[in-house]
């Protein structure tokens, strides 16, 4: 269970570290992290965040926050965070830090860059090697939902117009673009292995697309309600 100072009311984001073992939360002063069957947790106030992401095989943890003008959303950057630990202590050491606003998170394969989507679609890459964002894809439409694939291969975009777009990271061309006709709140994921994306919302199904071809494949039905996630 999720303690205070979590409000459970308010959704918030969960990661998961690539070895499964690790889990995280996001939260209105900052994040919890704790091992999977342990009940000890740890707290790192880090101020207000909403999304995170753990770097591919690393105790490497990245949180940022889409403020969407919500003066409670802090100084809007995204900050990076080595918790690996010492002889059973825990560690938060801040290793990197940009600013951006943070719908998204994701990490490239290897774990050096990560790469951050804000509510206005604007796409930042940013290298632990160099200390900065080395890359910056803009946007200029506003979202209702992002995702970046485990590969670090693809962003997904779900824009306010009702299009969603994916776009292949290392040319920055939008591969693929698809209509939604419920675009106020939907939510999109990739598959483990980056080849499927999955969009879900008020329309009571999931809508799948292959990442490579852009098929659309059957949609997944027989929900009742709305598709949270």
């Amino acid at each position: 269970p999720l303690r205070p100072p979590f409000d459970p009311s308010r959704r918030r984001g969960l990661a998961f570290s690539t070895d499964g073992e690790w889990l995280a939360a996001t939260g209105a002063e900052g994040f919890e992290y704790w091992r999977r069957n342990d009940e000890s947790t740890f707290f790192v106030p880090s101020g207000p965040c909403s999304a995170l992401a753990f770097a591919p095989g690393e105790m490497v943890l990245a949180t940022g926050v889409a403020g969407r003008g919500d003066p409670e959303a802090g100084d809007r950057k995204v900050r990076i965070f080595d918790l690996t630990t010492s002889e059973s202590v825990p560690s938060s050491r801040r290793i990197g830090q940009f600013t951006s606003e943070a719908m998204a998170l994701g990490w490239a394969a290897n774990g050096r860059t990560l790469m951050a989507i804000s509510p206005a679609g604007t796409i930042r890459m940013f290298s632990l090697a160099s200390n900065a964002v080395v890359r910056t894809l803009r946007g200029g439409n506003e979202l209702t939902a992002a995702a970046l694939s485990p590969n670090g291969r693809w962003a997904a975009r779900a824009l306010r117009s009702g299009q969603i777009h994916l776009t292949e990271l290392a040319g920055g061309q939008t591969r693929f673009r698809w209509r939604e006709p419920n675009p106020i709140d939907v939510h999109l994921d990739f598959s483990a292995n980056s080849r499927l994306l999955a969009a879900a919302g008020g329309g009571q199904l999931i809508r799948l697309w292959e990442t490579e071809t852009g098929r659309e494949l059957p949609s997944l039905r027989g929900h009742t309600g709305p598709v949270l996630d």
